[in-house]
């Protein structure tokens, strides 16, 4: 999928020609072939090759030869010419410092860096503002030292994000994988666990939970590793890179079409919500709840209350009824006050909340679970409200044909 290079690329161009002092027409044009590219929902490549990209809204004739060009030949001749003069990594951090390309651009001059690891050891200085003033001279305020501190703040930020995908990229992915998986008729269940589950803006994989029916009684290994042999077959999978043989159950990990790796996880009807709850995260998140399960009886070295394929009796506390019960519906449990009813979107994706309704825990969404103070704050039942979308009463910023959006103000 060359969806996001390519998109990246004339976002890049939008910055590019800004410097180069490109007249504000040409900018919009192309944000908007950016914009048009990101939010395609299927293969920009094979768009092309059927002759449906030059129909899109967005892409005008200039931008639709450089696409033309890009298939071809694998590049742009006037991308490439314009970017000569600065670092990838410096184009696409101009997008997201929030400090604005010309000042972003004239810390990068004064210090006379190749690379932002470079210029961000020269802002550590604690004498860095005093050189940047010596540097040359700007307007008042144009650089101060809150502008360094913020610089330093970006800097790192992007470095956390270096190899991570934006999640509205992959969104635009996961139904295809779904629809892919759902060609093997054994798959009866599947949900999307892992950073994609918790919301994080920029994830680093796709993480995967699959129930097929020969595991709704007990785990057959066998058929569960014949099934992650038949995943390689379809459509989207490059290759399998690794596999892993657990206790409780297998996975794999595979290379993709879309560029990003995926890890499928074969789990049981017993084990479900235990699977769920781990493949969601974080690490910091399920280090914490072991914890506090352990102070209450419920945790002993790794194993958490499942065992083979039946619940554990852990001091006498019968744990059949409130954990993975074969009756998968969440009328099973008390509703009230340990989880909102607005939290539920259906009965088998949040199956995780009897973990923390065996552990006397408020719910914790999936957007909580970051190993911060959320598992203290469940146990008090003071979890905040997440922002539900019926909470917000109108779209908060909107770019029309006015500017550089792709839609006329009466349709938004």
């Amino acid at each position: 999928m060359k969806n996001l290079e390519l998109s990246t690329i004339f976002g890049n161009l939008a910055e590019l020609s800004k410097q180069k002092d490109a007249s504000p027409a040409t900018v919009i044009d192309y944000t908007r072939t950016a914009r048009s590219i990101r939010d395609y929902p299927d293969d920009f490549e094979e768009a092309f090759s059927k002759g449906v990209v030059k129909n899109l809204e967005g892409i005008d004739s200039v931008s639709y030869e450089f696409i033309k060009e890009y298939f071809e030949t694998g590049k742009i001749k006037f991308y490439e010419d314009l970017k000569s003069n600065y670092s990838e990594e410096l184009i696409k951090f101009i997008r997201i410092s929030g400090l604005g390309k010309r000042r972003v651009l004239k810390i990068y001059e004064i210090f006379n860096v190749e690379n932002l690891k470079d210029l961000k050891e020269k802002l550590s200085d604690s004498k860095a503002f005093e050189k940047i003033k010596k540097g040359c001279e700007f307007e008042k305020d144009f650089i101060t030292e809150n502008h360094i501190k913020r610089m330093v703040f970006s800097i790192d930020y992007f470095e956390s994000t270096a190899n991570l995908f934006p999640r509205g990229y992959i969104d635009f992915f996961i139904d295809k994988i779904k629809d892919e998986l759902l060609k093997l008729k054994s798959i009866i269940r599947i949900e999307v666990a892992g950073s994609i589950r918790r919301k994080k803006a920029f994830v680093g994989d796709i993480d995967i939970l699959i129930l097929p029916e020969f595991n709704s009684k007990s785990y057959n290994f066998k058929e569960s590793e014949q099934l992650l042999k038949s995943i390689t077959n379809l459509g989207f999978i490059k290759r399998i890179t690794a596999v892993n043989s657990g206790k409780k159950n297998l996975s794999a990990r595979y290379q993709t079409t879309y560029g990003i790796d995926v890890e499928v996880i074969v789990s049981s009807m017993q084990s479900w919500s235990l699977d769920l709850f781990y493949a969601t995260g974080s690490k910091a998140h399920i280090k914490k709840v072991e914890k506090f399960a352990e102070q209450r009886g419920y945790f002993s070295g790794d194993d958490f209350i499942i065992a083979g394929d039946r619940i554990l009796d852990i001091n006498k506390h019968k744990l059949n009824e409130v954990i993975n019960s074969d009756i998968l519906s969440i009328k099973n449990f008390s509703s009230e006050p340990a989880i909102r009813s607005d939290c539920f979107k259906s009965d088998f994706d949040l199956m995780d909340f009897a973990v923390y309704e065996l552990l006397g825990l408020e719910y914790i969404p999936p957007e909580l679970r970051e190993g911060n103070e959320e598992v203290e704050r469940a146990a008090r039942f003071l979890l905040p409200e997440l922002v539900q979308t019926g909470d917000i009463k109108g779209d908060l910023h909107v770019h029309s044909f006015w500017s550089d959006g792709l839609i006329d103000f009466n349709e938004a």
